[in-house]
């Protein structure tokens, strides 16, 4: 269950890096994008640190809506509904 005190979600290190290589882009200018340096990218990544409201927003910017619901982790599946249910129920 998602505690109360998380401040930012975690990403899924292979759909993120899918999602670079898909798309033709580098660590390096994700992190940018996302304001923060490679190193950080990559040792927030393969610790499974969280990232704070502005970096997921950037992310979110970045890859698409559809994309991000895919490379965020979600602490449950009932979490990823509910963001996905926001983000995308009221356009259909």
């Amino acid at each position: 269950m998602m505690q109360e005190s998380q401040k930012g979600y975690s990403l899924k290190k292979r759909k993120l890096k899918d999602w670079i290589y898909d798309n033709g882009k580098t660590q390096p200018y994700v992190a940018r994008k996302l304001g923060i340096t490679k190193t950080e990218l990559q040792r927030k990544l393969n610790e499974h640190e969280l990232f704070d409201e502005e970096q997921i927003r950037s992310l979110v910017y970045l890859v698409g809506a559809e994309a991000a619901i895919e490379i965020i982790y979600f602490p449950t599946i009932k979490e990823k509904y509910k963001v996905w249910q926001k983000t995308f129920a009221q356009k259909r």
